[in-house]
């Protein structure tokens, strides 16, 4: 229940452990969420990108992500109804989980660049398509 103590200050009204909390959390995010636009998506990629860039820092391993990788990720990350929450899954699932897979396999040394980019359809690590484990083949996606 939704009552006033005083003129500005609402309090909601009920038993201990009802979810009073996530109810003011979702009328909160209701009333301030503004819907994320497909045109956003690009700077959101840079900041998610960045922070693989500095995980990568110390092994002097330097990313590249070209203009078309960028669009490709903005394209799998983006969802309409929910804005930007699978891209952080999407950087996973298709850069970092088949960079850390071409490290581990030599592909990729310390001390080198990695421009990534997208052509037909696909992400491309230095111009190839990386060979990675499809994980819709064995359910887990």
């Amino acid at each position: 229940m939704l009552s006033r103590r005083t003129k500005n200050n609402p309090v909601l009204i009920g038993e201990p452990g009802v979810g009073k909390t996530a109810i003011v959390e979702g009328l909160a995010l209701r009333i301030l969420f503004h819907h994320l636009q497909k045109s956003d998506m690009g700077k959101i990629v840079d900041i998610q990108f960045a922070r693989l860039a500095r995980l990568l820092e110390e092994r002097k391993i330097e990313i590249v992500l070209e203009d078309a990788g960028r669009d490709w990720l903005a394209e799998k990350g983006w969802d309409p109804a929910c804005g930007a929450c699978p891209l952080k899954r999407a950087i996973q699932r298709y850069v970092q989980d088949p960079l850390a897979e071409m490290i581990l396999a030599g592909e990729v040394r310390d001390g080198s660049t990695v421009r990534i980019s997208a052509a037909g359809g696909d992400l491309t690590f230095n111009g190839r398509k990386p060979e990675f484990v499809d994980e819709d083949e064995f359910g887990m996606a």
